[in-house]
This record gives structure tokens, C-alpha cells and sequence, in this order.
């Protein structure tokens, strides 16, 4: 949510200055309305298996979700 707030709010603050100049291509996109931000639920949030250690359940269900498909055991 953090991260949401800091691309719609263009001011800086001292927690955002190591953030690159080139990154700030962001705010651009999204007043072109080239982009749109929000949060995305953890249950939803298929790439979960891609960035952290999860329980089988929810690797099935990422899966599911993002389309791949699952061996059975």
C-alpha cells in the first residue's frame, strides 16, 4: 500500500530519496493513464510463488491461477 500511496503522491519525503530519478517514469504513466495501481489481495497475489516460501496449497493454487499446469502426484 505503501508503494501505491508514493506513486500517487509526487512529493519528497526523506524515506524516498534513494528511490532513482528513472524510476519516476511511473507517475508519469499514470497521469497519461497509461497504468493503473492497486493492491492485490495475498490469495490472489499469484506470484507469491515466485518470490517466497509458501505452503503446497497455495503453490497449487498460484499455479491455478497464473495457468500453469500442476503434475499430479
Amino acid at each position: 500500500q505503501s508503494t501505491i500511496h508514493l506513486t500517487k503522491n509526487p512529493m519528497f519525503h526523506s524515506r524516498s530519496k534513494h528511490i532513482d530519478v528513472r524510476y519516476h517514469w511511473i507517475r508519469e504513466a499514470l497521469d497519461e493513464k497509461k497504468l493503473k495501481i492497486e493492491k492485490i489481495h495475498t490469495d490472489l497475489n499469484w506470484s507469491d510463488m515466485m518470490t517466497k516460501s509458501i505452503p503446497i496449497k497455495k503453490v497449487e493454487d498460484c499455479c491455478q491461477g497464473a495457468g500453469i499446469l500442476v503434475p499430479s502426484n
